[in-house]
């Protein structure tokens, strides 16, 4: 099933959203040589109408429950796991909430169990991913669904971004080309600022 279909974007305090000439600077938001700038960390609105660019804040850290959709990063992986470092958990109305904390992705329940952990995702990859239940405290996530899996990640040879190019990821500035489970979603969704850098 397809959730959180609309475009995310994630500020942090001191990020640039736009500059003066694009938007007018709203709540959570200051004016800076020409450019808007976040002060908080939360998700970017867009007030296409008014050309108003604001901040909506983060709710308070909650507890991720089964069915809870995730955003985070892959820091450790081998053949059967992945350990993604959960930065936020999004809820009805693609309202984001804090987190912080790790979560077991377990890789053969997500395609092809031949070296599945370096076909499947590697470390530093951004992903969205669903809660399928809580073992002993710790979230277990799943990628099973076009919706979810890698919605970012930099190319291995020259730390490029990669982009989606005839269904494979592609760096265009080194033509390396690689593969993941990606979200269908693929670099349209804007998450965690620079926070994503490895």
């Amino acid at each position: 099933m397809r959730t959180n279909t609309k475009k995310i974007e994630i500020a942090t305090p001191g990020q640039e959203l736009s500059t003066t000439e694009e938007y007018v600077p709203g709540k959570n938001t200051l004016e800076e040589d020409g450019k808007v700038i976040a002060t908080i960390s939360g998700t970017v609105q867009r007030d296409e109408k008014d050309l108003i660019v604001s901040v909506r804040k983060m709710k308070t850290k909650v507890v991720p429950k089964p069915g809870d959709i995730v955003y985070g990063q892959v820091v450790k992986l081998d053949q059967r796991f992945a350990i993604v470092s959960i930065g936020a958990i999004c809820r009805k109305d693609d309202e984001l909430i804090y987190y912080h904390g790790e979560s077991n992705l377990r890789l053969g329940d997500s395609g092809n169990r031949r070296d599945i952990g370096r076909n499947l995702l590697r470390i530093g990859d951004l992903v969205r991913a669903r809660v399928v239940k809580i073992f002993r405290g710790t979230p277990d996530i799943s990628i099973t669904g076009k919706h979810y899996g890698v919605l970012k990640t930099l190319c291995d040879r020259c730390r490029n971004p990669m982009i989606l190019k005839n269904g494979t990821l592609y760096c265009d500035n080194c033509e390396m080309t690689d593969l993941r489970k990606i979200a269908d979603d693929y670099g349209e969704v804007l998450t965690f600022g620079d926070g994503y850098e490895r």
